[in-house]
């Protein structure tokens, strides 16, 4: 694969049905923090869980990281927990397919549309950077560490250069990035549902804020992962706005919210980590 072309969501996470709920695929380590995002991962199990609804869309998802799944092959498992005619539940186990044990585990509900209230608001914060206005995530010609960043466009709409060897102050728990995948993640003229996951999965960065760049350098691996979809968009650019709600005794609790430019509330997470020191 060539490093310096842009990688493709879609066709990293694709999966290939092999019999009785159970599905393969080739993650590459494009997708990686310092190992691959919990996001991306969930998206693959999710691929798999909509392949065996495919009348039904997504509605919410929980993701339990048991242990550490690195890239290559891997091996997904649906089971069905219950098919109604407006909601469907499943549950994912995703492998290594040289494990033995589970990597993580998704449990889903898949729904169809009915009549019922529509409650919701469509604002973007008053403090956040527009995307014309808002800085990159890193310098111009920057090669990011962390591969994932090169596969996604980032500008800084609240807070400073987390990750980067920038100076800040402690801070307010709070940070807000716009992301735009570099190959936009579509299907039928909408951004991807299935596409959200690896963006909800970007919360850390309100913890470092909250302890500044003096803080040792630290990483968080998740515990768990909810992910609620909640609008359609045909926005390619989504603000994701991310708060961490605790930090104590080695772990943390935050949530996101993902708008659209037009501030349409397309997706809300909340996230468990532990915190550890980041590894050199």
């Amino acid at each position: 694969m060539d490093s310096d072309r842009p990688a493709d969501l879609g066709a990293d996470t694709a999966v290939r049905p092999v019999g009785e709920g159970r599905y393969l695929a080739t993650l590459p380590p494009s997708w990686d923090f310092f190992a691959p995002s919990g996001g991306v991962l969930t998206t693959i199990a999710l691929r798999a869980m909509q392949a065996e609804a495919p009348d039904f869309r997504p509605m919410a998802s929980t993701t339990t990281f048991v242990r550490a799944v690195p890239s290559g092959p891997l091996v997904v498992e649906v089971t069905r927990l219950r098919e109604g005619n407006v909601a469907t539940q499943l549950r994912a186990a995703l492998r290594h397919a040289d494990a033995d044990g589970v990597g993580l585990e998704v449990t889903a509900t898949f729904v169809r549309d009915r009549e019922g209230p529509e409650v919701g608001t469509s604002e973007l914060p008053n403090d956040a950077r527009s995307w014309d206005d808002a800085p990159p995530l890193f310098a111009p010609n920057a090669r990011p560490r962390l591969s994932f960043f090169r596969q996604v466009e980032g500008r800084i709409a609240i807070g400073a250069p987390v990750f980067t060897s920038a100076r800040f102050d402690p801070g307010p728990a709070r940070y807000a990035r716009w992301f735009r995948y570099l190959v936009p993640q579509r299907v039928e003229g909408r951004f991807d549902p299935l596409a959200l996951p690896p963006l909800v999965d970007t919360m850390p960065a309100a913890l470092v804020m909250a302890v500044g760049s003096e803080h040792p350098p630290i990483f968080m691996p998740s515990l768990d992962l909810t992910v609620h979809f909640l609008a359609e968009t045909t926005h390619d650019r989504l603000l994701c706005v991310s708060t961490c709600r605790s930090a104590s005794k080695g772990y943390a609790s935050c949530d996101i919210e993902l708008r659209d430019p037009e501030g349409v509330l397309v997706a809300f997470g909340t996230q468990t980590m532990i915190v550890r020191r980041q590894p050199r």
